[in-house]
Parts: C-alpha cells; structure tokens; sequence
C-alpha cells in the first residue's frame, strides 16, 4: 500500500501455538522522501489471556449499548419455561414478556376472561396500581398434554396462581384460552397477560382438579 509522502504500514499478524499466550508482531516502516530511510521495529510484542478477556468484555459492552433493548427482549422470547408431569397431564408453563392479543399478529382470543392490566396504562390505573394490575408486563401460559398421547387438551378447567414470596401476595390469573396466529391449534393454551413486580414466586395451577406447582420462578 503506498501512502502519500512515503509513508507505509505493514502489518504481521501471527498468534503463538498455545492458547495461554497471544503474539502480535507489529512491524512499522516509516520511508523518508530523502534515499535514506528509517526502520522502526516492534517485535514479539506479546499479551497474555487477561487483556484478550478484557478486549472481549469491551466489546460485549459496546454492542449492549449499541443495540436497543427491546431487540434483545424479542429474541429472548419467553424468559421462564418448566415443564412438569401431573397425573394424566404433561404440563408446560410459559412466561415471557406481555403480548399483544388480537389482530393479525397478536395471539388469538378463543374465550375466557380479559386481563386485568392493560398494554397502555392510564394516569387513573398508575395511581391505582396493585398486583396484578397496572401495564402489563408478563405473559403466563399453561400449555397442558395428555401423557399418554401428547394430544393438546382443550377445554379444561385452568387455574393459574402466582404467589410473589418477595411481598407474600398472590396473582391470579385471568384465564383465557388462546394459541399463536401463526402456530394454530397445536399452540392452544391457557392464561393471560399480568402486571408482576420482578421477583421471585411460585406458580400454583390446577387442571380439571389436578394440582401442580412450580418452585421459585424469577421474573425479571
């Protein structure tokens, strides 16, 4: 590469064939306009794994800050899965960030109770707001199997209880039945969308009867 004024970098690359040590090998020739020239050399310059680790923290950092939030919550999806076997039921419990419900995108209403918080919180709910209401801000869903077949069970008798051992108050969930635009029938489940402090609970559900509960769940 020639570098108006007789200027010329080059560089050499190599690593160490251990994986404890790194080495760089810089090389600088700086050329004079006058025939003479000058010859600066930096060899076997060499860092170790801590200063790699550094490096790597760095830019971890610099693309946290770089890339909004909300991407990183749309990848992540649902935050919280447990699974659970219960009697005749294979029991799956989902929570993740609220979700829209209707129209084309959001998930589709097949009936049952609408939730208490709202996606747009009012000035009235703000100063009203209590557990459970308020934004909302999770989305729980009990997706329930039959075990000897894995067949999605439909219309059975759901309820969903979050207990915050934080503050020593429960959460009941409005249950509504639902399942994904896209997924169809083989995503139904049950459950809703809840305003949930970030904290640690146990989730306490009921199917036709049939009572599991899943331990020390954090929603963040």
């Amino acid at each position: 590469m020639h570098i108006p004024g007789g200027q010329r970098i080059a560089y050499d690359i190599g690593t160490h064939n251990t994986a404890e040590r790194a080495r760089f090998r810089i090389t600088m020739i700086y050329s004079l306009v006058r025939p003479r020239t000058r010859l600066i050399r930096f060899s076997e310059t060499r860092c170790n794994m801590k200063f790699l680790r550094a490096v790597a923290v760095a830019s971890g950092l610099l693309i946290a800050l770089l890339v909004p939030a909300n991407l990183f919550a749309m990848g992540m999806g649902h935050n919280v899965v447990r699974s659970k076997d219960k009697g005749p039921y294979h029991l799956v419990l989902r929570i993740g960030l609220a979700e829209k419900m209707g129209g084309i995108n959001g998930e589709q209403m097949l009936g049952g109770k609408m939730a208490r918080c709202s996606m747009k919180m009012t000035m009235s709910q703000r100063a009203n707001s209590g557990m459970g209401t308020g934004k909302c801000n999770h989305h729980v869903e009990l997706h329930v199997y039959k075990r000897a077949s894995n067949a999605v069970v439909e219309h059975a008798s759901v309820h969903i209880r979050l207990y915050c051992i934080t503050r020593k108050m429960n959460i009941y969930v409005p249950i509504m039945t639902m399942m994904a635009p896209k997924s169809g029938m083989k995503d139904y489940h049950y459950g809703n969308n809840v305003h949930t402090p970030n904290a640690l609970f146990d989730v306490f559900v009921r199917v036709d009867g049939v009572k599991a509960e899943f331990k020390n769940v954090r929603l963040r």
